[in-house]
């Protein structure tokens, strides 16, 4: 049902219309295994553009004012990929005292080798 302005009169009451995500925690009756912890991936532009522009310094403020209310437990994932005309993605192992960075053609085929920590536990990076 519409109201005068063609605009649902229920959109208040349904979550799904309101937020560009939302999260459906299914009951024990569907699930084949526990839970996993949430993961969040940022991808972000690091070209010239995004950098004069002040886009990528916004992005950054923006997540890091934002990863104390991810949604999740302390078990919650975080990554970063950054990108120009090259990927360029992080080693965020936790034992380590800075990321590495590893450096791929966007043309190549992007391979990453399975030692490669993407992910790490947010509560203890913070």
């Amino acid at each position: 049902p519409l109201d005068d302005t063609g605009l649902r009169k229920d959109i208040q009451d349904r979550t799904e219309l309101l937020y560009g995500a939302v999260e459906f925690v299914a009951p024990n009756d569907y699930m084949v295994r526990p839970p996993q912890p949430p993961v969040y991936f940022f991808v972000l532009d690091v070209s010239l553009y995004a950098l004069s522009s002040g886009m990528l310094q916004i992005a950054t403020d923006t997540i890091l004012k934002t990863l104390d209310g991810l949604p999740g437990d302390q078990q919650t994932k975080i990554g970063f990929i950054t990108y120009d005309s090259k990927c360029y993605f992080y080693n965020l192992r936790t034992k380590s005292s800075k990321p590495h960075m590893m450096v791929m053609n966007a043309a190549e085929k992007i391979n990453v080798s399975a030692g490669y920590d993407f992910l790490v536990n947010l509560k203890d990076c913070r």
